[in-house]
């Protein structure tokens, strides 16, 4: 099932856990909140470079640094995510 392109990463919670963890290594925190604004923890545009870069080898799709700008929180960038790995999985 994992060789057919149909793998899991597309399911939300794993593109959920996926954001998460690399939006807290790059933001070098332990913990973050899914519906507080990204630029609150010190997101800058070096850093959505950082985070985008991570996320398109983790998730294997296009992740835009200025989506971490239009979509601020954790959640709203995670379900814009989802909606993009979904297109391109068809």
């Amino acid at each position: 099932p994992e060789k057919d392109g149909r793998d899991n990463r597309n399911d939300p919670p794993d593109t959920m856990n996926a954001v998460r963890e690399i939006l807290m290594q790059v933001l070098q925190i332990e913990n973050i909140d899914e519906g507080r604004p990204l630029q609150s923890y010190g997101l800058d545009s070096i850093i959505a470079v950082r985070a985008s870069a991570k996320l398109e080898k983790r998730l294997k799709c296009e992740v835009r640094p200025g989506w971490l700008i239009e979509f601020p929180t954790v959640k709203e960038f995670a379900v814009h995510l989802n909606r993009q790995l979904q297109l391109h999985s068809t």
